[in-house]
């Protein structure tokens, strides 16, 4: 089963999502608020699907004998009032600026492939501005000739996701990405990527691959596999000149992650690009011990110079395996990593990490519900990375509201601040 974050949409945790929404917009939508009104994929008379409800914001106009209102032409908002809907005939492709909502107070509206349907992404998007909240994405798949992928999403558009899930999904393409696919910008807030699978033995990314910029902020990537390497996370542009393009990830969480025969078992970085890791935690992901399979944790195929491609920041990596090895960072050529107040376990000899880097046993527990909409990792009460962080503007750890980011003289170090007053259920083990 995939990995599944803990549902708590509560009203209190629904007002700085709707903010969130707003800030990544812009401006609060201004036009058609469109209302699902029947769960079923094919057409019903005088009803308006999920489907028909996309084709109203696309075209402007109200799809014939339906009870759809007519898109404006931008910044519609289509909204879901139901707990599920099964897609039958293929893609939902929606154009221009669309935010596409879940409105069950408390729970996502799951949207699912058949497994007895014929193959296809979920949401395939080639233009406009995509914004999907509370919605949870499964059962897409890609399976065509051709580079591309992405089983769950497959977006040439700008891609922000809320408070959703994208998980069980596969691709069996070149490309990969058997979660989300993204050419434009891409953006997670308290989200999560798990249990996705990219087949092909040249694929990247199992969860995410990610051809342009993106963020991944107060997230979990978890459970994910990639035939070669990217269990989690791939950054690998079109472009590999300097400079190329940029991978942020923030209070968030990316962990038990596999690539099959390639490097980066957490996070792929190819040449040209950069990623910047910051009070996050990356652990528990896998490669194996052939030649290519370095970077557990995380692999960084290098620039020319060797520096400015890695930058960790108050960031905990730990329990990070290649075959039967711990390894946290390996890269392909000399590179030294950016930052401070980090704990990291193991590195190859190509990687110089900052001065001040910890090397202590964590004593972290497994990936779980600690609370709030994503699953994390807790520390014991007895750790070396609690106080180890940096003080920074961050309010609350990745769970949100409610879970202050500096409880003690400073940061702790990864996703998840420790409290003398949290009841610790799970029992602790070190990395391995």
């Amino acid at each position: 089963m995939p990995l599944q974050p803990p549902i708590r949409c509560t009203g209190a945790r629904r007002l700085p999502l709707a903010a969130a929404v707003l800030l990544v917009l812009g401006t609060a939508a201004h036009g058609a608020t469109i209302v699902v009104t029947q769960d079923t994929d094919a057409h019903v008379s005088g009803l308006c699907s999920l489907r028909e409800a996309i084709q109203s914001a696309n075209e402007h106009s109200a799809p014939a004998d339906t009870n759809c209102l007519a898109g404006s032409g931008a910044d519609d908002t289509v909204q879901i009032p139901f707990a599920s809907i099964s897609l039958t005939q293929g893609s939902l492709a929606p154009t221009g600026t669309l935010l596409i909502e879940g409105t069950i107070e408390g729970s996502r509206t799951s949207v699912t492939r058949p497994s007895d349907a014929p193959a296809f992404p979920i949401v395939s998007v080639q233009s406009g501005d995509l914004t999907i909240q509370h919605l949870q994405i499964s059962g897409g798949r890609a399976d065509f000739d051709g580079y591309g992928g992405g089983g769950g999403i497959s977006a040439n558009a700008t891609l922000t996701l809320v408070d959703s899930v994208v998980s069980g999904n596969s691709s069996a393409t070149q490309g990969g990405g058997g979660g989300i696919y993204s050419l434009r910008e891409l953006t997670l807030i308290d989200s999560t990527v798990s249990g996705n699978t990219a087949e092909s033995q040249t694929s990247l990314g199992g969860g995410i691959v990610a051809k342009y910029n993106a963020s991944v902020i107060d997230s979990t990537v978890s459970g994910n596999f990639s035939g070669y390497s990217g269990g989690g996370i791939a950054i690998a542009s079109l472009f590999t000149s300097a400079g190329g393009y940029a991978l942020d990830v923030s209070n968030s969480t990316i962990s038990d992650n596999t690539a099959g025969d390639g490097p980066g078992g957490g996070i792929f970085v190819s040449a040209g690009n950069v990623a910047s890791i910051s009070n996050s935690t990356v652990a528990f992901n896998k490669s194996n011990e052939a030649a290519t399979g370095k970077g557990a944790g995380v692999f960084v195929d290098g620039n020319d110079d060797g520096n400015g491609q890695l930058v960790l920041l108050s960031t905990l990596m730990t329990g990070n395996i290649r075959g039967k090895y711990s390894q946290d960072i390996s890269a392909a050529r000399t590179v030294t990593v950016g930052g401070n107040h980090n704990l990291v376990r193991d590195v190859t000899p190509e990687v110089t990490l900052p001065a001040d880097t910890l090397r202590c046993d964590p004593m972290v527990g497994d990936l779980a519900d600690n609370g709030g909409p994503t699953q994390t990792i807790q520390l014991a009460p007895q750790s070396c990375a609690i106080d180890g962080g940096a003080r920074n503007n961050l309010q609350n750890d990745q769970r949100g509201v409610g879970f202050p980011r500096v409880i003690g003289a400073n940061a702790d170090i990864g996703a998840f601040e420790s409290s003398s007053d949290v009841i610790f259920a799970n029992g602790f083990e070190g990395a391995n």
